[in-house]
């Protein structure tokens, strides 16, 4: 149960429905925080705490502290009042500039709205005064020589917020009181006068019926009922004269020479020997121009729809390319990486085998020393065994046996090696540098966008007119390199520049790797044009003339498309 007002920076207070009941609990408008003051005697020196920082206010009213720093011009706030109902003045409705309804809201060209006197403000506080910012999306205004008079009035919008206005009025509960009247002494209003915008009490309606001029004017209650159908049936207030010229005279006519609306005196007095026209014959213009750029725009949202479809498909062209690119370069250093293990397990392999090699012909040579060095022991333990041990005729019983038989195996060690009969080297030979350094150039990821100002295109310069005339087409990419893909959207067509011959189209073959071939055949003798497209933009040398004579064609110099 509230009712809305707004807290200006001159400490007055009005009322957007009935008239409140006033207490100390305070609500932001847009969170609902509570606002809590202290309550003194004067009510206007109460100062509510700032939402965000919880300071006290400024006594301007603002709803942010200095520490916070003022967001807005006005505080907004929810005033509780008990069995009252409110119906909140709609915010879409209210000035950026001053947070207020609008009030004869003028229309700038970026096509944002605003007071016309805050306009004048902001005009005056531009620093040429020709020019200003909108401050909803600041483009650039240049101010027309008229001023804020000169910039056109949003006079829909304005009846818009007095509808709002109307709303709020009729939706405040309790007892309201007569429009018409004067003291307000004939009674509680009861109905809602949807010409005159007044509330009306018993009697003001019942002299609306009687009176001839104001017995057509719509009526409805002031029950919820009647507010969902109000903005339906109000019509916009007639727009009269101004004082001090002619104050009830209904503006009829358009003064083209001054801009202005204007009634059937000022069109005699004020703007005499001006352009003067009917406003529904001007209104009949304008609405024919907005057709006309309605028209226009809908063309250009139509290819501005397709490029943006288009622009998404790409996108989406972009992001199956990075998956597929991510997948190549994956598998690329998978086969890599297992390349490199199996020949790792290769030269491992090839490493043992050299080993065992080695260490077995070095165990065969040791066994084989050793075995000699056995034996020779053998006979030289015995041979000094002998000679401590056998007396003369011993000696000369064994004769020379055993010095044969050492010096026969000492002579079979002069025959045999005894330095190592294998090298302990193992030489491995990687060339790591050279591998590493091609690595870090392995692969390349370039942006292979086909570009077609930058593909090429040749052909003979002689075809047989009614044969095949084939020419091939070769994509690249904006850095002048090669495309090596295919699926691109190749047309090609032969145009006669005289209109009683058939356009021909091109048969155009994809290779697969960025190549394609173009065949067309000309029909008739005389000037045609070769138009080439990827993509829906031209080739290279496209669109160029091509001469077709009887029994063969010249293709001529080629021109650019700004000649097409």
């Amino acid at each position: 149960m509230y009712s809305e007002i707004h807290v200006n920076s001159s400490k007055q207070v009005s009322v957007l429905g009935s008239t409140a009941i006033q207490t100390t609990a305070k609500f932001c408008f847009k969170c609902g925080n509570n606002l809590s003051s202290t309550e003194v005697q004067d009510t206007m020196q109460q100062r509510p705490k700032c939402v965000r920082g919880q300071k006290e206010l400024r006594m301007s009213g603002q709803p942010f502290c200095d520490e916070c720093g003022a967001h807005q011009q006005e505080a907004v706030f929810k005033w509780f009042k008990q069995d009252v109902i409110s119906v909140p003045f709609p915010s879409h409705y209210t000035c950026q500039l001053c947070s207020k309804p609008y009030k004869e809201p003028r229309i700038l060209p970026c096509l944002h709205s605003f007071c016309g006197q805050c306009l004048h403000k902001e005009i005056e506080r531009s620093e040429t005064k020709q020019n200003m910012e909108c401050p909803t999306c600041q483009r650039s205004i240049t101010i027309p020589e008229g001023g804020v008079n000169a910039i056109p009035q949003n006079l829909h919008l304005g009846f818009e917020v007095e509808v709002a206005g109307c709303i709020s009025k009729i939706g405040s509960d309790g007892e309201k009181s007569c429009d018409a009247c004067i003291d307000g002494s004939m009674g509680p209003a009861v109905v809602f006068c949807c010409t005159c915008h007044h509330l009306l009490c018993k009697p003001c309606h019942d002299h609306h019926k009687r009176n001839k001029i104001l017995q057509h004017h719509q009526m409805v209650g002031l029950d919820k009922e009647s507010l969902k159908v109000l903005p339906s049936i109000m019509k916009p207030t007639e727009h009269h004269c101004s004082p001090p010229h002619h104050e009830k005279e209904e503006f009829k006519f358009y003064c083209e020479t001054c801009q202005l609306l204007t009634c059937k005196d000022c069109t005699l007095v004020l703007h005499k020997d001006h352009r003067i026209d009917e406003t529904c014959n001007i209104a009949k213009v304008h609405r024919d121009a907005m057709r006309e750029a309605l028209v226009c725009a809908q063309e250009v949202t139509s290819k501005l729809t397709r490029a943006i479809d288009a622009n998404d498909k790409k996108a989406e062209q972009v992001e199956t390319c990075r998956e597929n690119a991510t997948l190549i370069i994956t598998q690329a250093f998978e086969q890599l990486h297992q390349t490199i293990e199996e020949r790792k397990k290769t030269l491992l392999s090839e490493m043992e085998a050299i080993s065992v090699s080695k260490t077995t012909a070095l165990a065969l040579q040791k066994e084989q020393l050793m075995k000699m060095q056995d034996e020779i022991d053998r006979y030289t333990e015995m041979t000094s065994l002998i000679l401590q041990t056998h007396t003369d005729h011993e000696m000369v019983a064994l004769g020379d046996l055993l010095p044969t038989e050492l010096k026969a195996t000492l002579k079979k060690i002069e025959n045999v090696s005894l330095t190592p009969n294998q090298s302990s080297d193992i030489r491995v030979s990687l060339h790591t540098d050279t591998l590493i350094k091609e690595l870090s150039i392995f692969g390349d990821v370039m942006d292979s966008s086909p570009s077609p100002s930058q593909s090429t295109w040749s052909s003979e310069s002689v075809a047989k007119v009614k044969k095949m005339y084939c020419f091939k087409m070769e994509t690249m990419t904006s850095k002048g390199e090669r495309y090596p893909y295919g699926g691109l959207q190749v047309k090609a067509e032969l145009r006669p520049k005289s209109h009683d011959g058939a356009v021909i189209p091109g048969e155009v073959e994809d290779h697969g790797d960025g190549t394609y071939t173009i065949t067309l055949t000309p029909q008739t003798a005389g000037p045609h044009q070769l138009l080439i497209t990827m993509d829906g933009q031209h080739v290279q040398k496209s669109p160029c003339d091509l001469h077709v004579r009887r029994g063969y064609s010249t293709l001529c110099n080629p021109r650019s498309s700004d000649q097409l």
